[in-house]
């Protein structure tokens, strides 16, 4: 806006007025620049320029000049009009609960409007929960019961101009922590949080600050900060995250705090181990030292061993255990023995788990030979190589030398030597024109920085065995002896291998590996295909590898010819099928002659059961009897049993006929056969080819049962 004042009617363009402009308080306005400020058009002209009118700018404004010598005044009154303007009202406000708050609603015009407040449809009127004040609303003691839409009217009665802002009023609630930290555990290089739960309106965030720290923490890659949610996560922890945290919660109107705190439980860890090594005879100490919090409990343990090494003595006083400081655990073992050169484990335990780790003690001492591990003597002959064993121990290990008439032996044509570690073997080689002198003692000599042990061997000149020191017979029938033998009573310095038995022109020769041992060492020798009553005279020699002893003579009379002895069964008691049966018995004694017949005899029968076997209670049925020939070339040694009823308890006897006479029936003998449903009775006769059942002579006193005869080979006995 320009007030322009001027001077009219002057006799020339050149006459000065003195043009002055005066504000409402009648000081004179000289400013040529800023907001108001004078700017001239020539000397009669003088503008007063508003580069923005403000409220304070109303009023009577003076411009004053001399003309002619006289005082001229004119003034102009300056009236402004502002329509309402609300310069501030945020359309949402949020004040602190209990707080005396004001709602702000500052508004300007001109004239000035007067301002009302209304809420829920209602005027509001002064008291003492509402205060009308010129930037706005101010409510006592605001609580939630406030919260809703206030309405801020201004009005201007004399034009009957009006305006309204709404006000939407939500009271916040400060932070209110419900959970804190507290106090935390973890395990080093695992994951773990510190979590803080707070109420507040709205969502609190939060932050956490390390003991007196005053800047909180930042979010990393391992320590994961979630403001939103509460937490601070560690993945992994670390055991420089041990410490005090402080849990802030914060919203726009307040913030709240809680200490806790965080344990980094470090897993213990042994982190020195030495090996000792120290002379028999003298002291040694094993150090352990392992870190961990809280601090680890240790004890040691010797491997091998159950028992562990607790503070204090072990071992009647002579190993002692004690803890110089934490962390540290000192075994001390005194008057070393080669039995304490092991490895020592250090287990070191805490709340984050256990941690072993192995020591060695190795204890020094001369070389010992055990006689558990070598021998006194040995044998040999000649054009035979013996090879001589000796095992010593010792700490450092030691080497091994062999002397032989004070003299130390070398590689030679006659004698090898190989070291094998802790082991050493010396070969002998023995030559006939050797003879003579190579047999005697040898030294083996095991040596180290602690000293040597000697042990001598004896090399002997083996021979072949003596006789047998006796020969009975065991057991016999017309056609077989069993003969029991007691090994010589000197095997010559060789072991016994063979027995050698000759009777008239036949000479047979018997493994050991492959004969029956008794308990007192004799050994039994079984010869067969004999004749019945014919007299022998058995002459038994021992073989070592050097060859056969003399022989020791026995004189015995064979059996005359009998009826066959009992047979013996060999069947599973427990049937594998339904309706048939499959007999099964040791090759036969046949009494001297060969078996012609056989007699098969079965009943169905009540049993009882003890012990796990069965005996017949009573029969049920009369017993079924059937005879089969038998072939001398093929003799049988298989029945089967066929038209049986299932699981069925069946009593069995079987008997052999020679030419004497018949067996005595074998020893009880019942059998159960299978679970199945039930079937026809059929049968046949295998003996090398299919036949017709009645086409082998085979005499049937009980149809119910057939059979199946299978060849086999078959010696007269």
């Amino acid at each position: 806006m320009i007030l322009t004042c001027s001077a009219e009617g002057l006799d020339s363009p050149e006459i000065d007025p003195h043009l002055k402009w005066y504000d409402e308080d009648n000081n004179e306005i000289t400013d040529r620049s800023g907001r108001v400020y004078l700017e001239s058009d020539g000397v009669q002209v003088l503008k007063l320029y508003f580069s923005s009118i403000e409220n304070s700018d109303a009023g009577t404004y003076m411009c004053q000049g001399e003309i002619d010598g006289n005082r001229i005044e004119k003034s102009i009154k300056l009236n402004l009009f502002k329509d309402i303007t609300f310069d501030e009202v945020p359309a949402e406000q949020f004040p602190r609960l209990y707080d005396d708050a004001l709602i702000i609603c500052k508004v300007s015009g001109q004239p000035t409007p007067t301002v009302s407040w209304r809420y829920r449809g209602t005027k509001i009127r002064p008291s003492n929960h509402y205060v009308l004040e010129q930037d706005g609303l101010k409510i006592m003691n605001i609580t939630e019961a406030d919260n809703g839409l206030y309405v801020c009217r201004a009005e201007v009665q004399s034009d009957a101009r009006f305006d309204f802002k709404n006000i939407n009023v939500v009271v916040h609630i400060p932070p209110k922590i419900t959970d804190g930290p507290g106090e935390v555990e973890g395990i080093e290089g695992h994951e773990v949080s510190i979590t803080c739960k707070a109420t507040g309106k709205p969502s609190p965030k939060f932050l956490f600050y390390r003991d007196n720290n005053p800047e909180p923490i930042v979010h990393s890659e391992r320590v994961q900060l979630d403001k939103d949610g509460g937490a601070l996560n560690f993945r992994p922890l670390s055991k420089y995250d041990n410490g005090q945290y402080r849990c802030e919660a914060i919203n726009d109107v307040g913030q709240d705090t809680m200490e806790g705190k965080l344990t980094v439980i470090v897993p213990a860890k042994v982190v020195e181990l030495k090996n000792m090594t120290r002379p028999e005879g003298e002291s040694e100490t094993l150090t352990c030292i392992a870190e961990g919090n809280p601090t680890p409990h240790m004890v040691f343990h010797k491997v091998g061993s159950p028992i562990a090494f607790e503070e204090g003595d072990n071992d009647n006083g002579r190993i002692n255990v004690r803890t110089p400081q934490p962390g540290s655990l000192e075994m001390t073992i005194d008057n070393l023995t080669p039995e304490d050169s092991s490895n020592y484990t250090c287990i070191a335990t805490n709340s984050g788990g256990d941690w072993r780790q192995n020591g060695t003690i190795l204890v020094e001492y001369k070389p010992r030979i055990h006689a558990s591990a070598n021998i006194k003597e040995t044998y040999t002959w000649a054009g035979i190589a013996r090879n001589i064993s000796c095992h010593s121990v010792g700490e450092p290990e030691p080497r091994i030398t062999w002397l032989r008439f004070g003299q130390v032996l070398e590689t030679n044509k006659t004698n090898k030597i190989y070291e094998l570690g802790r082991n050493s073997v010396l070969q002998v080689k023995v030559n006939e024109e050797d003879e003579g002198w190579i047999y005697g003692i040898y030294t083996c000599r095991s040596t180290n920085t602690m000293g040597f042990a000697d042990w001598p061997i004896e090399l002997k000149r083996a021979r072949v065995p003596d006789k047998p020191q006796d020969v009975i017979v065991k057991e016999s029938t017309p056609t077989l002896v069993v003969l029991t033998v007691t090994p010589p009573a000197d095997d010559g310095g060789n072991r016994i291998t063979r027995y050698q038995v000759a009777y008239d022109s036949h000479s047979e020769e018997f493994a050991l590996n492959n004969m029956r041992t008794s308990t007192n060492k004799q050994q039994e020798i079984r010869i067969e295909n004999l004749q019945p009553s014919t007299t022998y005279i058995f002459k038994v020699r021992a073989r070592n590898e050097i060859g056969f002893g003399s022989a020791l003579e026995h004189t015995y009379v064979t059996e005359a010819v009998r009826q066959p002895y009992p047979l013996i069964l060999l069947s599973d008691p427990l049937g594998m099928y339904p309706h048939e049966y499959t007999i099964q018995w040791e090759k036969p004694r046949t009494g001297g002659i060969p078996i012609q017949e056989y007699q098969f005899k079965t009943r169905k029968v009540q049993v009882k059961e003890k012990d796990g076997s069965w005996t017949m209670e009573k029969p049920l049925e009369d017993w079924n009897v059937m005879r089969v020939e038998d072939d001398p070339e093929a003799p049988m040694l298989y029945y089967r049993l066929q038209g049986l009823k299932p699981t069925t308890f069946y009593q069995l006897e079987v008997t052999a006929r020679n030419d004497i006479d018949w067996s005595l029936a074998n020893a009880e003998f019942i059998f159960k056969s299978s679970t199945a449903d039930g079937g026809l009775i059929t049968g046949e006769r295998i003996d090398g080819g299919a036949t017709s059942l009645a086409g082998n002579a085979v005499v049937a006193m009980a149809a119910a049962l057939l059979c199946i005869a299978f060849p086999a080979v078959q010696a007269m006995l």
